[in-house]
């Protein structure tokens, strides 16, 4: 469904606890809040789900000083940058290919 997440890889914790997964399947990054990591709130509905067009993200980065993180986008072989105030992917950096 729209809240699931499928093949979680790389994963990303924050000076405030939030969780930040990279999910391979979905194409997305999901931010789980600090309650929803520790069980004071239900996962689903307090995740924040970040759609990554590049697919298939397998590791993720912080920047918190940025409000960045960067995530590894295997299916087009780039890191995608995503504003973590916005929740958004805000620029994309193809990596060489040799091929």
């Amino acid at each position: 469904g729209e809240r699931s997440l499928a093949t979680p890889l790389g994963m990303a914790v924050a000076a405030d606890g939030s969780l930040f997964v990279a999910a391979f399947g979905s194409n997305k990054l999901a931010r789980y809040p600090s309650g929803a990591v520790d069980g004071d709130e239900e996962p689903d509905t307090a995740a924040i789900h970040i759609e990554l067009p590049g697919g298939g993200p397998t590791g993720v980065v912080l920047d918190e000083a940025r409000h960045r993180a960067y995530v590894l986008t295997r299916f087009d072989n780039a890191v995608a940058v995503v504003d973590l105030d916005a929740n958004q992917q805000v620029a994309r950096y193809p990596l060489h290919n040799p091929e």
